[in-house]
């Protein structure tokens, strides 16, 4: 995490650890940004909306291609990323063979 998700949860050097998980310090005893186990619940991201996520599939199939990929296996996506893909594809904005 940077400074600013730190400062926006407040974890700070006075910050105890959770059970189960670490906030990782510096020598002065302020926190790195490192949230280790379960002191990462501490920081509770709003989850990406449908816009968000054209947006990472896009950047993601773009910066495949580049590397002349021509195919991909993709097990781990819900069913709202699969219908991202879909449209996608119905777009012609698929570059490459994806099986999901």
């Amino acid at each position: 995490m940077n400074s600013k998700v730190l400062e926006n949860f407040n974890i700070t050097k006075v910050t105890p650890d959770p059970e189960g998980g670490q906030i990782m310090k510096d020598s002065d005893g302020n926190p790195t940004g490192i949230l280790t186990d379960n002191a990462r619940a501490l920081v509770v991201l709003p989850p990406p909306t449908e816009m968000d996520k054209v947006t990472y599939l896009k950047a993601a199939l773009k910066y495949i291609v580049r590397f002349g990929l021509t195919t991909v296996v993709d097990m781990g996506n819900d069913y709202s990323v699969i219908q991202i893909f879909k449209q996608l594809v119905d777009n012609g904005e698929v570059p490459i063979r994806i099986s999901a």
